[in-house]
């Protein structure tokens, strides 16, 4: 899942950005269990690289 926010900090703004693997939402807070972030645009990432990110999720373990 793509998250996004932007932060006022003094005279600028930031956008912090990433993607979630796992958001557990079985009580009233959700609880984000992982971030993957990048300083270069998840469009502009080298096809290896994007191999590697969606390798991650087939190998972990489902937790219960």
């Amino acid at each position: 899942m793509a998250l996004s926010t932007t932060i006022d900090y003094y005279d600028d703004q930031y956008v912090i950005s990433g993607r979630a693997d796992g958001i557990d939402t079985a009580t009233d807070i959700p609880l984000i269990e992982e971030i993957k972030t990048s300083d270069v645009l998840f469009a502009e990432l080298p096809v290896g690289t994007l191999n590697l990110y969606w390798l991650k999720p087939k190998f972990t373990p489902t937790c219960t």
